[in-house]
């Protein structure tokens, strides 16, 4: 099998030139060619259009606090949370697209040498990019950058911002009880006591637990109250300021053993989506209420001219891409909508290369700039 020397950092084809003239081309699909026999050719892949999705979901957790059942007793408050719930919101919605290599639409560039062997003839040019796109033929591009910014298509990718535990804070679980035991000493018609102490740590109960924290929240509203109304009578400057938010920042810890808490985290989502002809709307992640969020694709045009096969003659193979409306649901309400162009929806044609350069774009891969030579 004759090689041709394929240069790694263009990723072009250069064959020996001679004359005047051009070679005579055969397009196939891979599949039908016999790479093992003494063929003169190289291949390529039309690109395949990848949807990305980058998705942001606002989950809120409600969780009851410890001491819900005494907020009406301690604290006279009767609206807290009592179960827990999870909630989801849609933040932002992104998508984008990129392509890789099409693995079921490849073609092999057969150079049919012997039929011009007698003849004075200028070999073809063809230039590839790195993932093995058609960049273009009998010319270099300005352009030398001859890749894409392709992206590996990675399964679900999920980033949770945040947690949802409730502190309750370093409270004390046991409490300090001191017995009295009164020992009477009797000398003659004397009596004396004696008096011995017996100190002890039991458990609090869960009552005992919630006094103690509704006492402290009242401790901590005093302590505000003396600190804004200038009850030490110290100049505490922007100090004060500080001492204040920390205060308040306590006593919310030590309502939301009562009230409950509510918890916001941002979960930062990516999917990806390839469509095609059989799988045009797809559920692409659920999350763990069971809300889906689903992808739709509708077809707004596709190319009118009737789809070329295999193999053709001194012409190159490429796609019209079909223009569809991409449209991103959660829980069937509609929360994104734009307008991509999907190679693999549309159409493959044909370009006739005879004494003819032509340049293809880097995305989609349609012939872009055809010079007659």
């Amino acid at each position: 099998m004759r090689l041709f020397k394929i240069i790694p950092v263009f990723t072009f084809l250069l064959m020996f030139t001679t004359l005047a003239g051009y070679s005579q081309i055969t397009v196939n699909n891979v599949k039908d060619v016999d790479l093992s026999l003494n063929t003169d050719g190289i291949s390529y892949s039309l690109p395949l259009t990848v949807l990305k999705m980058d998705i942001e979901l606002e989950k809120t957790t409600e969780l009851p606090g410890p001491f819900k059942q005494y907020s009406k007793k301690f604290l006279g408050v009767e609206n807290v949370i009592q179960k827990k719930s999870v909630n989801y919101k849609v933040l932002d919605i992104d998508v984008t697209s990129f392509s890789i290599p099409d693995k079921d639409n490849s073609y092999f560039i057969k150079f049919n040498l012997e039929k011009v062997k007698d003849k004075e003839f200028k070999p073809p040019f063809v230039v590839l990019t790195k993932s093995g796109f058609l960049r273009a033929y009998n010319v270099l591009p300005e352009n030398k950058d001859y890749d894409l910014q392709t992206e590996t298509v990675n399964k679900v990718i999920i980033v949770d911002d945040g947690d949802d535990i409730l502190n309750e804070g370093a409270m004390y679980s046991r409490k300090k009880v001191t017995d009295t035991i009164v020992r009477k000493i009797t000398i003659d018609t004397m009596t004396i006591n004696k008096f011995i102490f017996r100190t002890d740590w039991v458990e609090l109960s869960e009552e005992e637990r919630a006094n103690e924290a509704a006492k402290q929240i009242k401790n901590i509203r005093e302590n505000r109250f003396n600190l804004l109304t200038g009850y030490h009578e110290i100049n505490f400057g922007e100090s004060i300021k500080y001492m204040d938010s920390e205060l308040k920042k306590l006593e919310k810890q030590y309502l939301e053993l009562f009230l409950g808490k509510k918890v916001k985290n941002v979960q930062h989502i990516t999917v990806y989506f390839i469509p095609n002809k059989d799988v045009l709307r797809k559920v692409v992640y659920t999350d763990s209420k069971g809300g889906q969020i689903s992808v739709k694709v509708n077809t707004l045009s596709t190319p009118p001219s009737k789809e070329i096969t295999t193999p053709v003659e001194n012409a190159l193979v490429y796609r019209i891409p079909a223009v569809c409306q991409l449209n991103v649901y959660y829980n069937d309400k509609k929360e994104f909508q734009r307008v991509f162009k999907i190679s693999q929806l549309g159409k493959k044609a044909a370009v006739r290369i005879v004494k003819a350069s032509v340049e293809f774009d880097e995305n989609s891969g349609i012939p872009y700039l055809f010079r007659k030579n």
